[in-house]
């Protein structure tokens, strides 16, 4: 889920809501006990667990080395199990939300998210490191939540967010940049030094090519498009999910290296996506003929046709991470059925199998 609109964002309000459901939100936090259960059935393995009050975004650097962030934890798989590896201020009380991972490797991945106090994004970002599953925080000053991170290699790491917020790291140390826009950063993507693209809120997607900004036109007419996601296999490979202001109807765009089109989507009304949110589908794969739009159900585009898988569990799909045709991770949202006062688990769910046609 990428936030919405601004300083005040949608994602807090939720929360909110959320903890006044549960009668309060520190009272409700239980402490994880460190070991998921594992579950599998058929295609799936499902690790089950009190991850925090979520999960929200994976990365890993191959099937033994995974991360895992959401609400003040980061974990780690090993190839066996996950593990916590970081929780913010060793705290139960829920004041950080992290929002994106991404590594040059294993023994550097880079996690960003809200300010400390994530109600209020005037307030700088969280930046934590992680080197050989061992977490430390970093120093930031620049304001606004962090909402996305991407990189080429160890010293070219870009970083996101919210008030504009656009930071590089080059190997020694974290930059506040100029911003090409005024508006909500939700997504970064580069390949190398001065290539980079970035998304955000009202229409805004810019390309650096050979290190100037450009603004790059849609050509959707009018009327404001907000872009939440975007996933970029190669230069000539890049795409963008968003949504229409006025309807939320969903948006997905793909750059060939040359121009940017619209690309038609499998389903009729984007706003029925996941929990009915469209800003929870998330873009990503390996190329232009193995990509994903997460969601319940999950697509999956192979270079001519669309095709559905259903999660298990009632769940559905927040992020999604592949290294290898046919194999996949990504990470379970909530289900609200449970009025018991029992606790609302999340899921992180792995697919082995190529899909079943």
């Amino acid at each position: 889920m990428r936030p919405n609109r601004g300083g005040a964002t949608l994602w807090v309000g939720s929360l909110l809501m959320f903890c006044i459901g549960l009668a309060g939100c520190q009272e409700d936090y239980r402490e994880w006990d460190g070991v998921p259960d594992i579950k599998c059935e058929g295609d799936w393995c499902h690790y089950e667990g009190w991850f925090g009050i979520g999960v929200d975004q994976i990365w890993g650097a191959d099937q033994e080395n995974i991360y895992v962030c959401g609400w003040q934890q980061i974990l780690f798989f090993d190839g066996e199990n996950f593990s916590e590896v970081y929780r913010h201020k060793d705290s139960y009380v829920i004041n950080v939300r992290f929002m994106d991972i991404w590594g040059s490797g294993k023994d550097d991945v880079w996690v960003v998210g809200s300010p400390d106090t994530f109600i209020d994004d005037t307030n700088p970002g969280e930046i934590v490191h992680c080197v050989s599953g061992r977490c430390v925080r970093q120093h930031n000053h620049t304001p606004g939540t962090l909402v996305a991170v991407h990189g080429s290699s160890a010293d070219n790491v870009w970083a996101v967010g919210s008030q504009s917020a656009v930071l590089h790291y080059d190997g020694q140390s974290w930059n506040a940049l100029a911003s090409p826009a005024s508006t909500v950063w939700t997504d970064v993507a580069t390949f190398g030094p001065g290539e980079v693209w970035l998304v955000g809120y009202d229409d805004n997607i810019w390309r650096m090519h050979q290190g100037a900004w450009e603004q790059v036109e849609t050509g959707l007419g009018s009327g404001k498009r907000h872009f939440t996601s975007l996933w970029a296999g190669a230069p000539d490979d890049v795409w963008f999910f968003g949504f229409w202001d006025s309807d939320k109807t969903c948006i997905l765009m793909h750059w060939d290296g040359d121009s940017i089109k619209r690309f038609e989507l499998p389903w009729a009304d984007g706003w029925t996506v996941g929990l009915g949110n469209v800003w929870t589908s998330y873009v990503g794969g390996l190329n232009a003929h193995d990509f994903w739009v997460t969601g319940d159900p999950l697509w999956h585009w192979d270079g001519q046709n669309w095709l559905q898988l259903s999660i298990p569990l009632k769940h559905f799909a927040n992020e999604i991470w592949t290294d290898r045709a046919g194999e996949f991770w990504i990470t379970g949202s909530m289900t609200m059925e449970n009025t018991e006062g029992e606790p609302i688990h999340f899921y992180i769910h792995h697919y082995k199998p190529y899909l079943r046609r």
